[in-house]
């Protein structure tokens, strides 16, 4: 949340100055985040508000967001290799938003615990949003 707020006052200040900085802060913010969710998710089947099979599908989805973070930073280096330019920037970070958001990668979410989904349906929008803002802040749409 923090990200997200620090993001929305360089939007509002005018844009980024760090392009890159940017770019390379939301791999590692994505990262953080969907480690922390892991931890979340498992306290859940733990606790008996989901079930197993549930939490195989929820790491899944997790799984796939590490596998796009990952393909997201390469993508920043090689930007920031080849150009350095905020564009390419945004362009990778369009990339990795639009990968989130997948239709067939989000049916992964969904468990049978009102309360549970409530939390993963907020921990979700929350990675999605933080990776939104960040496209924004680098000038995209």
């Amino acid at each position: 949340m923090r990200l997200v707020i620090i993001l929305a006052t360089c939007i509002w200040l005018g844009g980024c100055t760090d392009p890159y900085g940017t770019a390379a802060k939301l791999a590692q913010d994505v990262a953080v985040s969907v480690n922390q969710a892991d931890t979340t998710v498992d306290q859940f089947r733990i606790q008996g508000t989901i079930t197993p099979i549930e939490e195989r599908s929820i790491f899944g989805y997790l799984s796939s967001l590490n596998m796009l973070d990952g393909a997201y930073i390469g993508c920043v280096q090689a930007a920031h290799a080849n150009t350095g330019t905020t564009g390419g920037f945004t362009a990778c970070a369009q990339t990795l938003a639009t990968g989130m958001g997948n239709p067939s990668t989000l049916a992964a979410l969904h468990v049978s615990n009102p309360d549970s989904q409530a939390k993963i349906t907020a921990i979700a929008q929350g990675i999605v949003t933080l990776v939104n803002t960040t496209v924004v802040a680098l000038g995209g749409k």
